[in-house]
C-alpha cells in the first residue's frame, strides 16, 4: 500500500539550499512555495524518484537530520558528485551488511547517506 516517502529537511535560505541541491547533487526544483512578503519558503527538489522539501518553516522538523538514499551503484554516484564539487563528508565505504555507503552534508548540516549492494 506504501508507495513512498519524503523527507523534510529544515534549512535557513531555501533558495540557496536549491542551488545547492541542483549543482552539487544533480537534483531540480520541481515546485515552491515565496510568498514573497518575508514569509518563510518551502521547496521540493527531485532526482530520479527521490524527492526532498527544504523547508524554512521553523515547525517543519528538527535541524540537522538525515536519510538514506538506496541507489543502484553508490561508487558511480559518488564518481559523479566528486565531478560536480560536492563536499564528501565520508568517502564510499564497503559495510558489514554489504553495501557501499558514502556521506554528503548540506550547508544547513542535513546528512545524506547514499548507499547500494557490494
Amino acid at each position: 500500500m506504501l508507495e513512498s516517502a519524503i523527507s523534510t529537511f529544515r534549512v535557513k535560505d531555501a533558495s540557496a539550499s536549491e542551488a545547492f541541491y541542483r549543482d552539487f547533487l544533480g537534483f531540480t526544483k520541481t515546485w515552491g512555495d515565496n510568498p514573497g512578503d518575508g514569509s518563510p519558503v518551502f521547496i521540493e527538489v527531485k532526482r530520479d524518484a527521490v524527492a526532498i522539501h527544504l523547508s524554512e518553516h521553523a515547525g517543519d522538523g528538527p535541524e540537522c537530520v538525515s536519510i538514506y538514499v538506496n541507489v543502484r551503484d553508490a561508487t558511480a554516484l559518488h564518481g559523479e558528485l566528486e565531478s560536480r564539487r560536492a563536499p564528501i563528508a565520508s568517502p564510499p565505504e564497503s559495510m558489514p551488511w554489504g553495501e557501499t555507503v558514502f556521506v554528503v552534508e548540506d550547508p544547513d548540516g542535513n546528512i545524506l547517506r547514499f548507499g547500494s549492494p557490494d
